[in-house]
């Protein structure tokens, strides 16, 4: 029996050293899959921290872009309402030019026009009254084409009709064209205050 006891206990002894190397190998493969785990999650939640930091850092730049562009828009905006505004005054100093002004700017357009033949010349409402028919009969000496009056014009300024081609001087038509050839200067020069 102590024979078998012995050898029971032999057997104990090599499962019992087996179990320990199991046990041992197992905790080490634990702790090796829980190490190769745990710098994985660090590496994952670096490289998380970098993209959330490029992210922010993106974020960052669009919305400074974006205050940067909305002020460049709202300065835009205000230079375009002060040219428009300094158009209208251009305008309102047209409508109120004395009869001598609005007659000695008629008559240098009517000489520089490349006519011939007889036009006729309209007038807007308040011009009519110092364009009329015998300003016309005084210019006429100074011109190579004949010109003869016109109904009124609805809007400040005049135009001179050639057969169907038509030469608009009406104040906010010349304005216009005015400010769309000249539109790029202007606004430098209001930037540079102008």
């Amino acid at each position: 029996m102590d024979a078998i006891d012995k050898m029971i206990a032999e057997l104990d002894q090599e499962a019992q050293t087996k179990r320990e190397r199991l046990a041992a190998a197992e905790r080490a493969r634990i702790s090796e899959t829980m190490a190769r785990d745990w710098a994985k999650k660090e590496s994952d939640l670096q490289l998380r921290a970098q993209q959330t930091k490029k992210q922010a850092e993106k974020h960052y730049q669009q919305a400074l872009n974006r205050q940067a562009s909305a002020a460049k828009q709202q300065q835009m905006v205000k230079q375009n309402e002060y040219l428009t505004q300094l158009f209208e005054q251009a305008y309102q100093k047209m409508v109120a030019w004395t009869p001598e002004e609005l007659q000695s700017f008629a008559e240098n357009v009517l000489q520089q026009l490349p006519i011939s033949g007889t036009v006729t010349f309209h007038a807007g409402p308040e011009q009519a009254a110092h364009l009329d028919a015998a300003w016309l009969t005084s210019c006429q000496s100074k011109l190579p084409y004949q010109i003869k009056a016109g109904a009124p014009l609805t809007e400040a300024g005049f135009l001179v009709d050639d057969n169907g081609i038509q030469y608009n001087f009406t104040y906010q038509v010349l304005l216009d064209e005015y400010k769309k050839e000249t539109r790029e200067r202007w606004l430098q020069i209001i930037q540079q205050g102008g």
